[in-house]
């Protein structure tokens, strides 16, 4: 028989190698999930960052509707401020940059405007100093100082850009130079969240879940939350027909399904904070035990979000789906919604020009457009993805989007293929299965982009 102090010792022994071994087999579970340790702490992370009751899984930073432009992002309503990386913010106009959009003119200055989608706002963000620096290569910028202005949005598509600078130079704001750096947004999220739906493809994305929702978000329901009582300068009709209209807009299905979504993305961050907090954090058995609760919720969000979709797409009003559009096949709605980027690309040039702004135009690369990037093993893990709702729209626009260089050309149109621009970086670059890119690509981007600027202003001199 053992003593007490060698049992004791030997049910230590078996405790501390059954969870050595546990330790080591969860973390040849995450290598092969998700390729490293960190890959998780930054995705744990990145459920932190985001705001659960946010609408449409934009939830570090939320949609609003905007009377011109479609959709920006919600400015904080009580005079705060939502940063980005530590330095931006989202300011009144409802763009994420460290100033308002409406500048001036100066001999002493270089007003610079991005647009685009969810890429070009990455790329401004990290990678702005280096569009500067090249820029300065210029000799036409020698001496001045730089104000570049954010104008791109996550989910932003033509012709929301035309729109954009059309709806800022009425208010009076003035540019030197104007960069839109597009192309996938284009050729995929009309199939994605438009023509499913009954929503024009030339709308904004899910353009029909804003504006069904968007007096639900401000109100609430009117069967789930009292209505305030008619004031004395409040006639009884005028109370009941803002109830009639909050209950129009107000879909009491979806708002429901809603709140089901925001209590599955809290139970998500709850989740994230229990598993990173001590010590918990430490261990790969609790991390992959997490991972895999992570994706179970996912996976719940995403069905739910499909169900709201088609439940919004149910009853809808002009105002929710704009004219009425058929496609008889998805070629047909790429080459439409091709045509609305290239209309809309040649109309950007037009007011720039007669403003006396410089418009460049840059196609930006993907990685489901083939022979684009060598992408290894690792990389293909984040990257690829053969269900992606990307692939097929890039596959299939990219090349008509490529061969209308020499038409946007030959209407004065300063445009440039860029999809080619990885061919030879082996190294990773992408960050997602859509086409984010993490800040080495932004800064490769950027050194392209403010290279082929200064060679055609050069050359123009």
């Amino acid at each position: 028989m053992l003593s007490r102090r060698k049992r004791l010792a030997f049910i230590a022994v078996v405790v501390v190698g059954v969870v050595a071994v546990t330790e080591l087999a969860s973390i040849v579970g995450i290598w092969f999930v998700h390729g490293s340790i960190s890959r998780l702490a930054k995705h744990r992370q990145h459920i932190l960052d985001q705001d659960p009751a946010a609408p449409f899984r934009q939830r570090t930073l939320p949609g609003m509707i905007h009377p011109y432009i479609g959709s920006v992002v919600q400015p904080k309503n009580d005079g705060g401020q939502l940063t980005i990386a530590g330095k931006f913010r989202v300011t009144e106009f409802g763009f994420m940059d460290d100033a308002p959009p409406i500048h001036r003119r100066a001999p002493d200055r270089v007003i610079v405007a991005i647009l685009g989608g969810s890429v070009a706002r990455q790329m401004t963000m990290n990678a702005g100093p280096v569009l500067e620096q090249e820029l300065r290569k210029s000799p036409r910028f020698a001496g001045k100082s730089f104000r570049f202005v954010r104008l791109a949005v996550d989910g932003f598509k033509q012709p929301q850009q035309l729109m954009t600078i059309n709806y800022l130079m009425s208010l009076g704001a003035e540019f030197d130079v104007v960069i839109n750096l597009d192309g996938v947004n284009e050729s995929a999220l009309a199939k994605m969240d438009n023509v499913p739906f009954g929503v024009a493809a030339a709308n904004p994305r899910k353009w029909n879940l804003y504006a069904s929702q968007e007096i639900t978000a401000r109100f609430g329901s009117p069967i789930s939350r009292q209505m305030p009582t008619p004031s004395t300068d409040q006639t009884r009709g005028q109370f009941l027909g803002t109830v009639l209209l909050i209950s129009a807009a107000g879909n009491l299905r979806i708002t429901r399904m809603v709140g089901l979504v925001t209590y599955l993305r809290e139970r998500q961050c709850d989740n994230a904070i229990a598993f990173g907090s001590f010590p918990w954090k430490y261990s790969s058995t609790c991390g992959l035990l997490w991972s895999i609760c992570n994706g179970r919720l996912e996976q719940s969000i995403r069905q739910q979000s499909d169900v709201i979709s088609k439940v919004a797409a149910e009853e809808l009003s002009y105002c929710v789906s704009g004219p009425p559009e058929k496609f008889d096949s998805d070629q047909l709605l790429f080459e439409h919604c091709i045509d609305v980027w290239y209309r809309s690309s040649v109309l950007l040039h037009a007011i720039c020009h007669q403003h006396g702004a410089q418009y460049f135009h840059f196609l930006q690369p993907n990685q489901y457009l083939p022979n684009s990037k060598p992408i290894g093993s690792q990389e293909a893990k984040l990257a690829i993805n053969e269900d992606s709702e990307f692939r097929i729209p890039v596959q299939q626009c990219y090349p008509i989007m490529r061969s209308k260089a020499e038409s946007l050309r030959s209407a004065a149109v300063a445009f440039t293929d860029l999809t080619q621009l990885f061919a030879d970086h082996p190294e990773e670059l992408y960050v997602d299965d859509c086409c984010h890119l993490n800040p080495t690509g932004d800064e490769i981007l950027a050194t392209a982009i403010a290279a082929q600027i200064v060679k055609q202003l050069d050359s123009n001199r």
